[in-house]
């Protein structure tokens, strides 16, 4: 039972994942600001709800309409051990849409700081490092190189997939070359434990000979495997 309920909290994390834009920078205190990541993925956004801080961002639209904005969670003091500080890093993660097209930071209402977030999803027709699947589909359709595991169930293997992807398979065929090496070294293997068997029950006088069988089958082995994989390379 407690498996199961586990199974549809995950289940419905997974279902509730939607585009988000997440933005990582540096504010010092004399209001520089340096944005040094900046990306769309699929996951949930920042819900609670941030106080006390001197700074909010705004993402607006064409002409400058503020279509959401929220508090920075940003202090230049730190608790342990109590002491201030000149910079701090801050990050916040927004529900993601296409109509964005810039990044405003303010300090107290004064406008610090803004940066271009259309380039996230140009719509040229290109996937452009800084757009992906997340944000931008019709540049970067699902499987494509853009840093994003997108793991769709679509037949498109991810190559970002680091733990793999369940549409990318084997497309490798078995080939006469390894028919080749595989029954050569099954029968080869088959002789080479009849020889040690009769090498064991000879006479003390009549081992060398088998000793000298059980080299030449050692060695028909690993040509049998290895000749037919380079035949197989080279063709």
């Amino acid at each position: 039972m407690r498996f199961s309920f586990l199974f549809l909290i995950l289940l419905s994390a997974t279902v509730a994942a939607e585009p988000i834009v997440e933005f990582d920078f540096l504010i010092n205190q004399s209001g520089d600001v340096y944005v040094y990541n900046m990306r769309t993925l699929f996951g949930q956004p920042d819900e609670s709800e941030v106080t006390n801080t001197e700074f909010k961002i705004t993402l607006n639209g064409e002409g400058g309409a503020v279509m959401t904005q929220t508090n920075v969670p940003a202090s230049f003091v730190i608790l342990d051990p109590f002491q201030p500080v000149a910079q701090v890093p801050a990050s916040v993660q927004l529900p993601y849409t296409q109509a964005y097209k810039k990044l405003r930071i303010y300090r107290n209402d004064e406008w610090l700081y803004e940066h271009d977030v259309s380039v996230l999803c140009n719509n040229d027709g290109r996937c452009q490092h800084t757009e992906n699947f997340a944000g931008c589909p019709q540049d970067c359709p699902s499987g494509s190189t853009d840093g994003l595991c997108d793991r769709q169930a679509d037949n498109r293997c991810d190559a970002d997939c680091v733990a793999g992807d369940k549409d990318c398979k084997i497309t490798d065929k078995v080939t006469v070359f390894d028919v080749i090496s595989l029954g050569g070294a099954i029968a080869l293997t088959i002789l080479f434990a009849i020889t040690l068997y009769f090498l064991m029950r000879s006479p003390v006088e009549q081992r060398r000979i088998w000793k000298s069988r059980i080299v030449l089958i050692i060695a028909a082995k690993i040509v049998i495997i290895v000749v037919p994989q380079i035949l197989k390379i080279m063709g």
